[in-house]
């Protein structure tokens, strides 16, 4: 049993105190030089270590003396076999390039810290707490140039939210439902964002064209009247693109919606002017689909306006409803966008001319009453084969089958209009 005195012990404690000690301060060392310097002298010991290593391996095979002795024994080295010499020397390399691996994966870590850092801020993502990166005083002032780069972004950042917050206070949440907010970026860039969209244009009337009112009374109906439409609009997911001295133009992603959407309305002004004193005012609503253009205008409080010429075919129809009475109409192409299977009540009530193409339009007979929608459902082929009629200009066929038609419905007022149209144009075919 081998045992050692206290000089001996003493001797060992200080050794161990200094290679710890040694390896500390050579840590510091290597933090406080350059990035070429520190690869180099982080890879010094260990190859001088593995150099030793292998001299110390091939000597010994040859050398006098009790510790040359042990290795060969406890290596199982002779001169006969030089294979296990071969062995520990691959062992031993195979180990000095592991190390010198991880030795230079510690030393460049920081490097990929500020390789992700950069692409992350290439791409304009910042951090809200601090970069920190390590590696010493080499990279203090990288960590530093880089913080103020990310502290300049984040205030960009905040001011451009802030902007973007400003402007969004006029931009109707159901538009970034319906186009999504990447349009925003779009819009603000000045392009123009462009999709299919149906259109409502709902127009107030006077029921008496002698009725008149003052214009603080017509403001007054107006604003509460906006009070009844516009949660509805809402509600169905439009929003409304304009106001108008006489009623609104309001934009729905969906057919079904606008159509919902005008049923409710005519309800709910309905009722409404049974509890007002305007009750001798109407609204008709026309609806169609069309690809509208939305862009930002000078006055960005006013929010996305449609830049496409859209109003005078929404003219048209909304003059249609007004000369037939009728309280919704809508286009062929609204019809075909709705979903298959859905209970509808409707008419074809006759074509208009856009860019020389013909576009058939239809009454939506929803709205009335059911003793009168169910009348208007039952003679539906019959009106609808009298529309016919007139267009192709055989006006007694056209006059006999709207008779029919006032004779179970006398208030249908479209009825009355195309008997009357008919009545004339045969009479004036037969004078001359």
């Amino acid at each position: 049993m081998i045992s050692y005195d206290t000089y001996s012990i003493l001797g060992a404690v200080f050794v161990s105190i200094s290679l710890v000690l040694g390896v500390i301060l050579y840590i510091f060392f290597l933090r406080a030089i350059t990035l070429s310097k520190t690869l180099f002298f982080v890879t010094l010991p260990l190859t001088a270590l593995y150099g030793f290593s292998i001299y110390f391996l091939a000597s010994s095979q040859s050398a006098d003396g009790q510790l040359a002795t042990n290795v060969r024994v406890l290596l199982n080295l002779s001169t006969e076999n030089s294979y296990n010499s071969i062995l520990w020397a691959v062992l031993l390399t195979a180990l000095y390039l592991l190390l010198l691996l991880f030795a230079y994966t510690l030393a460049c870590k920081p490097v990929g810290k500020v390789e992700r850092v950069v692409a992350r801020l290439s791409d304009g993502r910042v951090r809200e707490e601090e970069i920190d990166i390590g590696g010493g005083k080499k990279f203090q002032g990288l960590e530093d140039s880089l913080n103020k780069i990310n502290h300049t972004y984040r205030e960009k950042d905040r001011v451009l939210r802030k902007t973007r917050l400003e402007k969004q206070k006029f931009i109707p949440k159901q538009f970034f439902k319906f186009f999504g907010k990447s349009a925003i970026n779009d819009l603000e860039m000045g392009k123009g964002v462009s999709k299919k969209a149906y259109l409502m244009r709902c127009r107030l009337s006077l029921l008496d064209k002698e009725q008149a009112i003052t214009v603080q009374e017509g403001f007054t109906f107006f604003s509460s009247y906006m009070k009844t439409v516009t949660p509805l609009v809402r509600r169905y997911n439009g929003f409304i693109e304009r106001y108008m001295g006489e009623g609104i133009l309001a934009v729905f992603s969906s057919a079904k919606s606008a159509l919902d959407c005008a049923h409710a309305l005519e309800k709910a002004v309905e009722i409404k002017a049974k509890t007002s004193a305007y009750a001798g005012i109407e609204v008709n609503i026309s609806l169609f689909c069309q690809e509208v253009t939305f862009a930002l205008g000078k006055d960005q409080s006013k929010g996305p306006r449609i830049i496409n010429d859209i109003m005078p075919f929404a003219d048209r129809l909304s003059r249609i409803n007004d000369y037939f009475k009728t309280k919704v109409i809508f286009t062929k192409q609204v019809l075909d966008e709705m979903p298959i299977g859905e209970k509808m009540f409707y008419r074809y009530i006759g074509d208009i001319l856009e860019d020389g193409r013909s576009i058939a339009v239809f009454e939506s007979f929803a709205v009335y009453r059911k003793d009168k929608r169910e009348v208007l459902e039952r003679m539906k082929n019959v009106f609808e084969l009298g529309v016919r009629y007139y267009n192709e200009s055989e006006y007694d066929k056209a006059q006999e089958n709207f008779s029919k038609v006032l004779r179970f419905l006398p208030s249908d007022k479209v009825a009355y209009i195309y008997f009357n149209k008919s009545e004339e144009k045969a009479n004036k075919g037969k004078l001359h």
